[in-house]
């Protein structure tokens, strides 16, 4: 039948994109949802936010058939400015996942958005370069809240400024439940989503063609999930 037609397509197309690795980097406010998303993609529990607030921690395991690295990078402050240290670790996280991330996951807490988070957001995305925003998909976490409401729905009602955020990233935006944890049946989706991505945009982000990478911190702790 029809249905089963285009099922079929979609598992044909997804195959045809799916990548053997697939490199991240988490970017968002200093709260846990930008960690524990990390954790949900990966399937455990391997970042504490409380150890990535300075400096970018790095974890690869096997997920769906991929080898998939996550990089949490630090999270910037919502009320004040930024430490310069922490701007420039967080622009770093980019040279941890060689030859450069697939994919940044902004990650956004469902709930009141502002013009200050969209300035916030824009601030410190734009570090990465403009050509960031080509690469980067948002992540709405702890959507659990909506409950009885669309994702698109809350979009709109949040108002420009964070329609502002979802057009700069041409409308690629994903939904994760922090509360589940280990929730595959969504992180297969992601990753999709993300290899879709690089299919469209023509590759990676390569780090090289946008900034000059900082140097000089070798405090970033990196090792292997599960070691």
């Amino acid at each position: 039948n029809l249905l089963g037609k285009q099922a079929g397509a979609r598992k044909k197309a997804a195959a045809a994109n799916q990548l053997p690795e697939v490199r991240l980097v988490l970017l968002g406010w200093r709260w846990p949802g930008k960690s524990l998303t990390g954790n949900t993609i990966l399937g455990r529990e391997e970042f504490r936010y409380e150890r990535a607030a300075e400096f970018c921690v790095k974890r690869q395991t096997e997920v769906q058939g991929r080898q998939v690295t996550v990089v949490d990078t630090p999270g910037w402050f919502s009320a004040q400015d930024t430490p310069l240290s922490y701007k420039q670790e967080i622009v770093r996280g980019a040279s941890l996942c060689p030859p450069g991330p697939h994919a940044f996951l902004l990650v956004i807490p469902v709930g009141m958005f502002t013009e200050v988070d969209r300035a916030r957001i824009e601030e410190h995305v734009n570090l990465f370069g403009e050509q960031v925003w080509r690469h980067t998909i948002v992540v709405f976490s702890w959507a659990e809240v909506l409950r009885t409401i669309s994702i698109e729905r809350y979009i709109r009602r949040e108002g420009k400024e964070l329609q502002w955020v979802v057009e700069k990233c041409k409308r690629r935006y994903f939904v994760i439940n922090n509360c589940t944890f280990a929730e595959q049946p969504k992180v297969g989706p992601l990753l999709e989503k993300v290899e879709k991505m690089v299919s469209e945009e023509g590759g990676y982000y390569n780090p090289e063609d946008n900034y000059k990478l900082c140097s000089g911190m070798e405090q970033c702790e990196c090792r292997p999930a599960g070691r």
